[in-house]
């Protein structure tokens, strides 16, 4: 799925933060609409458009979903939400704490071998992530100030994407990128040494290359 405007397109994975940039974009009065499905490419003809995609910590990203569908029913990746489910039904018969089925989750996610979150990452980038601007999840307000600033340079007519720029980059400012439950939520599910170099060990090659290292 991808948030496009004018002359910005901006795709977002799920669980990388999406939701916060609409809120953004809706606070500073900026039309924006979604192009493709919910978890898909953008179905418009990018290239006359900025491009960005944003990207999330594989680490964090792992925890961030399996998080998710503890409280979600809503299956969105068959490879990850089989394990999931196993992992909730001996649970319930062993008693398992959200933090033992993380670590177990990682774990697994080890031992299959597959960068299923980097290669993720990478079928939705457009232009196949050629001359596209990253933009991190954890660094969302800066990285996307960079990205509204540096865009407002390369198209036109420029006064009006400085305006977007000034009216986003405010917003940015009123707009937190936390979800005060998800504070709570994922505070109960700490990153051990042992889930991060259960990931690091798969996504090695992305977390390198964008900085996660």
């Amino acid at each position: 799925m991808a948030i496009v405007t004018d002359h910005f397109c901006i795709v977002c994975p799920p669980r990388t933060g999406s939701t916060w940039l609409r809120k953004v974009l809706n606070h500073a009065e900026v039309e924006w609409w979604q192009s493709g499905e919910e978890h898909g490419l953008p179905t418009c003809d990018t290239s006359k458009l900025v491009n960005a995609c944003m990207i999330r910590n594989p680490v964090t990203w792992l925890r961030s979903y399996f998080a998710y569908r503890l409280e979600n029913p809503l299956k969105l990746f068959p490879y990850l939400d089989a394990l999931i489910e196993e992992l909730v039904d001996d649970s319930e018969r062993n008693r398992s704490t959200p933090q033992y089925m993380l670590e177990k989750f990682a774990e697994w996610y080890r031992a299959e071998g597959r960068p299923f979150i980097s290669d993720l990452f990478k079928s939705l980038m457009p232009n196949g992530g050629r001359h596209v601007f990253f933009i991190r999840q954890e660094d969302i307000p800066r990285d996307a100030a960079k990205f509204f600033g540096r865009g407002s340079s390369y198209v036109g007519p420029f006064c009006e994407c400085q305006r977007v720029y000034g009216r986003v980059t405010t917003a940015m400012i009123e707009q937190s990128p936390y979800n005060e439950s998800d504070l709570v939520k994922y505070g109960q599910l700490r990153i051990t040494p042992a889930v991060y170099e259960s990931v690091y060990s798969v996504e090695r090659e992305f977390m390198e290359r964008h900085g996660y290292c």
